[in-house]
């Protein structure tokens, strides 16, 4: 049996081992041969092996790297595109919202403008019948006048009250379109009101209630100024002209009803009740289908503000199938609303201005 021998070269430096520097000898191998192992054989035994698994994990590595990659890049598009689709469906809401505000605005004005001109149309019916009624009855005091020359004094007086009574009739008549004419409008801006308040609580605005309101009062401010001036006109010219030979005390008493219904179409009345809050039922039942203001302490109202306010209360009908009354309390350039929510309750006041 032959037994082989391996023998270790002497140890040189580093420096001199070249690929071909033999490292080990074997003496009588299997074969019988003797055999040498160098430098290069050496490094090909042990570190290739190694190189190639390193090579292997890199490769894998890079691939990981390359995956990774490739899905941050399908991750950020997908975002991307996500993002860009809820833009566009969040503009698109947007506008659609800017749409349906501006045709509930454009619908609210026509419906407000139409209400004003058919008022004013019913004004103008109103004065035109009144002036057709003291024409004719000028006519007859023309006639009366120069048949009374030999009438005595009681039938003079007679006239003249009669005369009294018809202008008052008149007046009254005038008052009372005006006032029908100032609830049209009043009602008309509740409506305009609460659709602006509906639109408001989707889209936060709120400003346009109160130029709305502005308009309405200066539109029936001009109406009720003009049927008051030709009023006064009208009767002043039968005053001084038709029936100069009325008594003295009969004519102050003419144009002392006269100044009286002046006043009072002309001035609103602010009451002075400071320390009073008072239920929608109440104001449903003192003023039915009227607009009342009212002198308040803000905190009898509930109004943290310590301070006093004007309050006006929009009843726009008798009962609750009208829905409640509104009620606006104003303080310099501060206003407030509220409303009924039942007979006896408001709602919390909310600041809109």
């Amino acid at each position: 049996m032959t037994v082989s021998r391996i023998v270790t070269i002497g140890e040189l430096p580093n420096a001199q081992l070249t690929d071909k520097s033999v490292l080990l000898h074997n003496t009588g191998g299997a074969d019988g041969k003797d055999k040498n192992v160098t430098v290069a054989q050496m490094r090909d035994y042990l570190v290739k092996p190694e190189a190639d698994r390193a090579k292997e994990a890199e490769a894998k590595l890079q691939a990981n790297i390359d995956a990774e990659q490739k899905r941050a890049k399908e991750a950020e598009a997908k975002e991307s595109a996500e993002r860009k689709s809820a833009d566009n469906a969040e503009a698109q809401a947007r506008q659609s919202a800017d749409n349906a505000e501006a045709q509930a605005r454009q619908s609210a004005d026509t419906t407000l403008q139409a209400n004003i001109d058919a008022e004013t149309a019913r004004a103008e019916n109103a004065e035109s019948d009144l002036q057709t009624a003291l024409d004719a009855e000028t006519a007859t005091r023309k006639t009366d006048v120069s048949n009374a020359k030999t009438v005595n004094t009681a039938l003079l007086l007679a006239a003249a009250q009669v005369l009294e009574r018809k202008l008052k009739a008149e007046l009254e008549r005038a008052v009372n379109a005006e006032n029908e004419l100032f609830e049209a409008a009043e009602n008309e801006s509740e409506r305009a009101s609460r659709a602006e308040t509906e639109l408001q609580a989707q889209l936060d605005t709120l400003k346009a209630d109160e130029q709305t309101e502005g308009s309405i009062a200066q539109a029936v401010n001009t109406v009720k100024t003009d049927i008051l001036a030709n009023i006064t006109d009208t009767v002043t010219d039968i005053a001084n002209t038709e029936i100069p030979k009325l008594t003295e005390s009969a004519l102050a008493d003419v144009k002392k009803q006269v100044t009286a219904a002046q006043t009072q179409t002309s001035a609103l009345t602010v009451f002075d009740t400071r320390n009073d809050n008072q239920t929608p039922e109440w104001y449903m039942k003192t003023y039915p289908r009227r607009v009342v203001w009212e002198f308040k302490n803000s905190s009898t109202i509930g109004i943290s503000s310590n301070l006093y306010v004007s309050l006006e209360t929009i009843v726009q009908w008798s009962d609750s199938s009208g829905n409640y009354p509104t009620q606006y309390a104003r303080q310099h350039s501060s206003c407030w609303v509220r409303h009924g929510t039942s007979l006896t309750s408001w709602s919390s006041w909310v600041k809109v201005h």
